[in-house]
């Protein structure tokens, strides 16, 4: 198991075939069967297999939630929302993201509480709850800020950016698209994650003019559809229609 563990980030797959290995009919001690529960949870997650199961984490959930630290506590709870998650139970999925933010486990667990957060992102996104879902991702970024990573700091600004766009707030939108542009002049990482959604603010609220030299210094990068989906608005605004035609056909 410590094996599986060190490996469950750099090399998931790798540790999901050693947990799978494991004959847990053979471990009675009841902390060990939680701990490989929870492992082998971790692993199926991390390797994109999106598990409908909760008996796989059935032995984590009553040992854990009963004896477990808070980190444990906390780690079993997010992993039981994914699971709901997967079963598309958003309110069972919801009900445990909330009691594991509410797991009090020091410092240490910034990470996990940016997956939870984004976690509950991804409900409130789909029932179009545009506030909480705001809120969330700049929680999120404050996070990420506090360790120092400001590419994934200014994703989650951007995302509060592109929903601030869609409810039209202009006046939160110029103020979210100044902090992006300030963290831009040193962390250049960022652009791929700040690039689209600044587009989209420059179509939303700019001179065709202004949109047409923004294009022009447009930066090598990783074409995403979201990106796709700009440009075209872009060209569209400006009138080349053209080339709108030509980049909507690549989305």
């Amino acid at each position: 198991m410590d094996i599986a563990e060190k490996k469950m980030d750099s090399a998931p797959d790798s540790a999901l075939y050693i947990l799978e290995n494991i004959n847990d009919k053979t471990i009675h001690d009841q902390k060990l069967r939680a701990r490989l529960s929870l492992l082998k949870t971790m692993a199926t997650d991390k390797n994109f297999i999106d598990t409908t199961d909760l008996d796989i984490l059935q032995p984590a959930l009553d040992y854990f939630l009963a004896k477990g630290t808070p980190e444990e506590r906390k780690l079993t709870l997010y992993y039981e929302g994914r699971i709901f998650q997967n079963q598309k139970d958003e309110a069972k999925a919801m009900t445990s993201f909330i009691k594991a933010l509410e797991t009090k486990s020091g410092d240490g667990d910034l990470l996990l509480t940016a997956k939870i957060l984004s976690a509950q992102n991804a409900i409130f996104y789909s029932q179009y709850k545009i506030d909480q879902y705001i809120l969330n991702s700049l929680k999120i970024a404050q996070i990420y800020s506090s360790l120092n990573n400001r590419a994934l700091q200014m994703k989650w600004i951007s995302n509060s950016l592109d929903a601030e766009i869609m409810r039209g707030n202009r006046k939160v939108a110029d103020s979210l698209a100044n902090i992006c542009t300030n963290l831009l002049k040193d962390n250049k990482e960022g652009i791929e994650f700040f690039y689209p959604t600044y587009l989209s603010y420059i179509v939303e609220y700019g001179t065709p003019e202004k949109v047409s030299n923004f294009l022009e210094d447009k930066p090598e990068m990783n074409i995403s559809k979201d990106l796709l989906f700009n440009l075209t608005r872009a060209y569209s605004k400006i009138g080349d229609n053209a080339k709108a035609l030509k980049t909507i056909e690549k989305n």
